[in-house]
């Protein structure tokens, strides 16, 4: 772990426990902010860290943030009350049903908005959103969500479900569900939202921060979101059956760490057996948020989660083909979505658009790309092998059939 990182960790514990940071001296803000961007987290330390400076790069770039998440949050509000009004039942997740927990809500920032509906809904709820402007895409068959982007609201993701399928079944093992009616709550604006329930919530949280350390990288906003959670609402949650389904799971060891980095770095008070999170740390300064800085993990994420899940060779083979195979023969919508058929094209001109995108693939040397991901790139090994261990040590990586390690 990096002296940039560490120092990063004590000023973001300071920043969502609503203290102010007494900087070391020769402290390297620099190196810190550079850190924070690569967390997605500089908004929430930027006043702990340079105070009330304004003549700095890092000030416009927060200012911009702010504005977009202000409007974001506007298209938010003006969405769910339609929705609603249409009589069609949804609720927010993560980001923007998380910021009250902290102690100024405008700077805990995601780059999407996140809403989930009734899987029955689907179809209607893609029409409602492309009357609205939005540019839908389709979703994939295992998937959670599509996404629906607008040019002035940004990106959104709607939600069928939790999680993905494979992640739910092999992971999770089908134990987080909502199994409550949606609370509401009130954002800084006014604006009323649906949530998931108190007890919903509190696995949701968990398992979302989970998801992220097994699939790409864990970060701090995931880890700062459940911590919150937790101090807020421990006594109006089922914290005892939450934790049976976590020792069930086999996942206390992982808990304790994330506890551990509350206490430690975050000067917070949790109950827990003491862990070392000293590798979990390193991988997230490594990886920066969701692993987005470490370009290998794109490559040899699918390899990973092969592994992860016990999937024989054939299954692996028949991944392959069903993936390269949608990425051959898109939607009409899909097509629309990337540009290569035009909003009103007949059913007539999706093979044109086939034809377009084989075309875009091969002269725009994105070959490459296909091979992450359908888990057929060439790999580095060792980061591959050193992100096997650090899951196996929180008890995630459990296969260890031969033919697991097999190349597709």
């Amino acid at each position: 772990m990096t002296t940039a990182f560490e120092n990063l960790l004590y000023i973001y514990g300071d920043a969502i426990c609503g203290r102010k940071t007494i900087l070391p001296e020769n402290c390297d803000r620099e190196a810190i902010a550079k850190k924070a961007i690569e967390q997605n987290i500089l908004p929430l330390i930027y006043f702990n860290l340079f105070g009330e400076e304004t003549n700095n790069r890092y000030y416009a770039l927060v200012m911009q943030s702010l504005a977009n998440n202000e409007r974001r949050m506007f298209f938010l509000g003006k969405l769910s009350k339609e929705l609603n009004e249409a009589g069609i039942e949804h609720c927010v997740l993560k980001g923007s049903s998380l910021a009250t927990l902290y102690p100024m809500p405008e700077l805990r920032i995601s780059g999407d908005v996140d809403i989930l509906i009734n899987p029955s809904d689907e179809k209607k709820v893609m029409k409602f959103m492309e009357d609205r402007n939005f540019v839908v895409a389709d979703r994939e068959e295992i998937a959670q969500n599509f996404t629906a982007k607008h040019p002035k609201a940004g990106l959104f993701e709607i939600h069928v479900k939790l999680f993905d399928s494979e992640f739910d079944k092999y992971v999770l093992k089908g134990k987080f569900k909502v199994k409550e009616p949606f609370d509401t709550m009130k954002t800084p604006d006014g604006t009323s939202l649906n949530i998931l329930g108190k007890n919903d919530g509190l696995y949701f949280a968990a398992s979302h921060m989970i998801k992220h350390f097994v699939k790409d990288g864990l970060g701090l906003r995931q880890i700062s979101d459940w911590l919150l959670y937790v101090e807020k609402y421990r006594k109006e949650t089922d914290m005892d059956g939450f934790n049976s389904v976590i020792e069930e799971l086999e996942f206390k060891k992982f808990m304790n760490a994330i506890y551990t980095i509350g206490n430690k770095y975050f000067k917070m008070n949790f109950e827990c057996e003491e862990e070392n999170p000293e590798d979990i740390l390193s991988d997230m300064d490594d990886g920066g948020s969701f692993g987005h800085n470490d370009t290998d993990r794109k490559k040899y994420k699918v390899k990973l989660l092969h592994g992860l899940y016990g999937k024989s060779e054939r299954e692996r083979r028949k991944g392959v083909l069903k993936t390269l195979w949608r990425i051959a023969f898109p939607s009409k919508r899909t097509l629309i979505q990337k540009g290569f058929l035009k909003e009103n094209s007949t059913a007539f001109m999706v093979p044109v658009g086939w034809i377009k995108r084989w075309m875009d693939v091969l002269l725009r040397g994105k070959l490459k790309k296909i091979g992450s991901v359908t888990g057929t790139a060439d790999v580095n090994d060792e980061k591959l092998e050193k992100r096997r261990e650090i899951l196996g040590d929180y008890n995630f990586y459990k296969n260890k059939r031969k033919e697991n390690e097999k190349d597709v």
